[in-house]
């Protein structure tokens, strides 16, 4: 968890991963978390709960708990970087006999699966109590410029990033990122290839009824741009700025998509002319995608599985799948992106069948008109060429 291993890092990365060594070596709160903390990191790299429950670490970790509660109660006199490090390494370090399940899969394969560490941090439970105290007591103090730390509060913004992210809900945190911009130019260049879509255009262009609010419609383009610039990233090896560059706007991007508002939340203006239900369908979605395959969140806690099951309820209800209906592009997508995320899970088989019958309502029997469809929305083919190719043998 040192902050060098964390792209997006301040340009002092050097100078903040020695004074959190600093601080483990001096601070005895610290000393007892980071024995813990790496513990879990061992036992989760292993895929096995053995060191993390031993005794010898129990006993770092009841001790780190202890010297937590003496610091609580003598709050004037807390160093809060010490505190929020402490409670930030215990929410999300929470590893039972348990808490490492097997059988959940993702028919997709994420862009970066190992950046920020989150092959490892993205399979543990954050706890809900610790994660609220943290947003607690960084308004308690004033906010995170008041943090002096290096590195931790980029740290903390992005646990509240990857918590929101495996939730579906809105950051508690401010944005703490920045676009950078030269990425972002990248659509038009991607526009302008020929025989491919401008990403996202299908969040424009094929939206059924009204089409999507204003809002959505740009942070849903802007996540496909980022998606279509670290596909293309996959076989151009990058220098360490390049990377920084690039995580720090896909996190800036992903942080401004779940910052979307509910559909309850839109003022009468937004929702005028558009319909609930695709807003909601599409939405969904594109977060069950941004988490898989964008954000690189492994799928072992079962994230997915609650997700796609809402999408199933989402559909089901409206009338996208009766005969009559004009099957929209955006369906489509959707049936799609559901059908590999719930590969193995009890709704897979009504993703197969409902994207059966769309296929032949529209009469698209040829995969390469289906994936010039897919590619106007959050759609890699790097991310999804596996999958989507057993996906179409099974239908």
């Amino acid at each position: 968890m040192w902050p060098r291993l964390l792209a997006g890092a301040p340009r002092g990365a050097r100078e903040a991963s020695s004074a959190w060594f600093a601080a483990y070596c001096q601070n005895p709160v610290i000393y007892h978390v980071f024995h813990y903390s790496s513990a879990v990191h061992a036992d989760v790299v292993r895929n096995q709960v053995s060191r993390s429950i031993s005794r010898e670490i129990l006993a770092h970790k009841t001790a780190a708990i202890r010297l937590l509660n003496g610091l609580l109660t003598n709050w004037d006199d807390a160093n809060i970087d010490i505190v929020l490090i402490a409670v930030l390494s215990l929410s999300r370090n929470e590893l039972g006999r348990n808490s490492m399940p097997v059988g959940h899969v993702l028919a997709f394969e994420p862009h970066m699966p190992h950046e920020n560490w989150l092959s490892v941090y993205g399979r543990l439970q954050g706890v809900e109590v610790h994660e609220r105290a943290i947003g607690l007591l960084i308004e308690r103090v004033g906010g995170l410029k008041t943090l002096k730390m290096p590195g931790l509060a980029s740290l903390i913004v992005l646990g509240d990033l990857v918590s929101a992210t495996q939730q579906v809900r809105k950051p508690r945190l401010p944005c703490a990122w920045k676009v950078d911009r030269s990425v972002l130019l990248e659509h038009r260049v991607l526009s302008s290839e020929p025989g491919s879509s401008a990403p996202g255009c299908g969040f424009f262009t094929s939206m059924p009824g009204g089409g999507l609010p204003p809002r959505a419609v740009s942070a849903l383009i802007r996540l496909a741009t980022i998606d279509r610039c670290m596909s293309m990233c996959r076989v151009v090896r990058l220098n360490v700025v390049e990377e920084q560059l690039l995580v720090s706007t896909r996190n800036a991007l992903q942080h401004a998509f779940l910052s979307l508002p509910a559909w309850e939340e839109l003022d009468e203006a937004e929702a005028h002319g558009c319909s609930r239900t695709a807003y909601e369908v599409c939405i969904l979605t594109a977060a069950i995608y941004s988490a898989a395959v964008i954000m690189a969140i492994p799928p072992h806690l079962g994230w997915h599985i609650k997700l796609v099951h809402k999408l199933r309820d989402l559909i089901e209800k409206a009338e996208f799948l009766d005969p009559d209906h004009a099957l929209s592009d955006m369906l489509l997508w959707s049936l799609c992106v559901g059908a590999l995320a719930s590969h193995r899970t009890p709704d897979g088989a009504f993703f197969k069948a409902s994207l059966r019958r769309a296929l032949a309502q529209r009469q698209l029997l040829v995969r390469p008109k289906l994936e010039h469809i897919l590619g106007g929305f959050l759609w890699s083919d790097s991310a999804c060429r596996h999958g989507a190719a057993v996906l179409w043998a099974s239908l």
